[in-house]
C-alpha cells in the first residue's frame, strides 16, 4: 500500500513536472506562429539597409 501511494505521488510528480516543462514550449510555440506568420515583414524590417 505504501509503495503504491509512492508510486502514485511520483507519478503525480511527473504529471506536474511535464505541465511545468512544456508550458513554456507551449508560450514560445504561441509567440513563434505569429512571428513565422509574418517573417517576411520581420526580415523586410531588420534586413533592409539602414540610412544613415
Amino acid at each position: 500500500m505504501i509503495v503504491e501511494s509512492l508510486f502514485d505521488i511520483m507519478s503525480g510528480l511527473k504529471f506536474y513536472m511535464f505541465i511545468i516543462m512544456t508550458l513554456p514550449l507551449k508560450i514560445l510555440t504561441v509567440i513563434c506562429i505569429p512571428l513565422i506568420k509574418f517573417q517576411p515583414v520581420v526580415k523586410y524590417l531588420f534586413l533592409r539597409p539602414k540610412r544613415k
